[in-house]
């Protein structure tokens, strides 16, 4: 009886009706699939679930990429981002000269055996990776210069309560202090060891929003920085003080500087 049945031609009424029914069915199929993933759906294209996004967002994130200006968020530092700051190449041993208003670098605002204490010149142009080709300094090569000093010709200034890590000690409240330089994109960080460039009273700059009293330069930095940052002197860049807690590992806590005043 099956095989007979297969053997009849199907009539043109019973076609139709089985065309009506596969009609149906996909037009049944079409409006439960556009109901349920309507939301899926703008001006007829599909709106990707970003859900997907963040996940695939999270797999690739890496502690290694090196942040951007764009990527720090100042709110996270209670210490203003000094923005577009023309920065000089200065380093221990630099004899006076035009380039540095006529000021040694033998000594620093804080220290007169600066020369001594490091080990010896600073050479910019004579270099083995961050530090000079002859000898491994014996404090920081990461350091920087800017035009503010805590003491004067009589002694410690007696106004400073302005400053965020005032101390009434006889010691310097500045010295040794750390910040985070970017340029491009390149963020290095270094300790500050003296005070320039061309001016020594700018808090206003140093510690305020202002933009620094001497137009040539408003932060001096050393050849390790320079070289760390892969610039060339007289560029701008952005700079941030920073607590020695925050300061991530690197090539600039290789050797800390801790000493203090010497006179």
């Amino acid at each position: 009886m099956y095989k007979k049945f297969l053997k009849k031609p199907l009539s043109i009424k019973v076609i139709i009706t089985i065309l009506t029914a596969i009609v149906f069915l996909v037009t049944l199929m079409i409006y439960f699939y556009s109901t349920q993933y309507k939301d899926e759906f703008e001006s007829g294209k599909i709106v990707i679930d970003t859900k997907i996004i963040k996940a695939t967002t999270s797999a690739v994130k890496t502690s290694t990429v090196t942040p951007t200006p764009s990527q720090i968020n100042e709110s996270n530092s209670p210490y203003p981002l000094h923005r577009a700051v023309v920065a000089t190449m200065f380093w221990v041993g630099e004899k006076a000269s035009g380039a540095n208003d006529y000021i040694p670098n033998e000594s620093s605002a804080w220290d007169k055996d600066w020369l001594d204490h490091f080990g010896g010149i600073d050479n910019p142009y004579s270099r083995s990776g961050y530090y000079p080709s002859d000898f491994k300094p014996k404090e920081n090569p990461f350091y920087f210069a800017l035009p503010f000093n805590d003491f004067d010709e009589v002694g410690k200034k007696t106004d400073l309560t302005f400053l965020p890590w005032y101390s009434d000690s006889n010691t310097s409240a500045l010295k040794n202090k750390w910040i985070k330089i970017i340029y491009k994109g390149k963020v290095c960080y270094g300790q500050w060891e003296d005070v320039g460039p061309f001016e020594q009273n700018d808090f206003e700059y140093v510690f305020g929003n202002k933009a620094p009293k001497n137009s040539r330069a408003g932060i001096d930095i050393s050849p390790a920085l320079r070289t760390c940052l892969e610039m060339v002197s007289n560029n701008k860049v952005d700079w941030q003080f920073i607590d020695e807690v925050n300061v991530p590992s690197g090539p600039w806590k290789e050797t800390v500087t801790t000493s203090q005043l010497n006179w």
